[in-house]
């Protein structure tokens, strides 16, 4: 974490976070702390939560191309959080407009 100043105000809620694997920072090993965070990071993040309670266990089994299917930006979706999206969405945590975006 070598952005993340143990001085740092959101340093306690970071470590946490970073301790249940909601978060993994960057492969340069960043987190960006001041970055505008992106819709897929968050929906990525959910689903990581979703994990740990047990929600997401209770989901049925679906395709992403089959959840996602009615929002016209699905192919902007990066590869590593199109799952934590489909999670999101089908558990209607994060709602789209059909026929738009998940975003």
């Amino acid at each position: 974490m070598s952005d993340v100043k143990s001085k740092d105000w959101f340093n306690g809620a970071v470590n946490t976070a970073y301790a249940y694997e909601l978060i993994s920072g960057f492969a340069d090993g960043s987190f960006r702390p001041n970055e505008t965070i992106m819709r897929q990071q968050a929906m990525v993040f959910i689903s990581r939560a979703m994990e740990i309670t047990g929600l997401k266990s209770q989901l049925p089994s679906s395709e992403s191309n089959l959840i996602l299917q009615d929002y016209v930006d699905r192919n902007e979706a990066a590869t590593w959080a199109l799952q934590g999206i489909t999670n999101s969405v089908q558990a209607n945590i994060v709602k789209g407009r059909t026929g738009c975006c998940w975003r």
